[in-house]
């Protein structure tokens, strides 16, 4: 192709983004879905921390995600074998986004517009050796009103109810044992 051939493709006129962000806007906002819980544990954050991060031991006491595989480093993705109320299954590849220990867990993946996730769990220290665990995801993109995501929630209770029993149950240990 030669120079005279090229043809200059006109600028986005003002106009155009007028009438365009508002549609992207609707699609975003109406594509969109957050779910939260959270629970009081009668533990200290560091023994909450050490059940969320030992996420090779999931499958021996967590009922939604059965497995995880991968390392929790920022930036590393996980395999994480997804088992929900309903009895459907998936298996998920996201990235670890945050990782403060102690505090906050987050991964999230998918392709924005489309469909997004994003799952932490959050430690929140309440009095000595209680804390709070919130569990909560974000979803946006397109697909969300679409997706099956009705049973998150009661997952996620499941979860933090599993999380909890443990805790607690090996603080009592570790208070024993002195």
């Amino acid at each position: 192709m030669n120079r005279n051939e090229f043809k200059r493709t006109q600028p986005v006129s003002l106009q155009s983004l007028k009438v365009v962000a508002p549609l992207l806007s609707i699609v975003y906002l109406t594509g969109c879905q957050h779910t939260f819980t959270q629970l009081e544990i009668d533990a200290p954050p560091t023994t909450v921390w050490e059940i969320v991060s030992e996420t090779s031991s999931y499958g021996e006491w967590n009922p939604y995600h059965q497995s995880v595989a991968g390392q929790l480093e920022v930036g590393q993705t996980l395999e994480i074998e997804i088992h929900k109320p309903n009895g459907n299954q998936l298996t998920i590849h996201p990235h670890v986004i945050k990782l403060e220990p102690n505090r906050d867990l987050v991964w999230g993946g998918g392709i924005t517009g489309i469909f997004k996730g994003v799952h932490s769990f959050h430690i929140e220290p309440v009095a000595d050796n209680k804390c709070q665990l919130i569990q909560e995801e974000w979803f946006h993109g397109l697909v969300v009103p679409f997706a099956e995501l009705e049973s998150i929630e009661e997952g996620y209770n499941a979860v933090n109810l599993a999380i909890k029993k443990r805790a607690e149950s090996r603080y009592a240990n570790q208070q024993k044992e002195g």
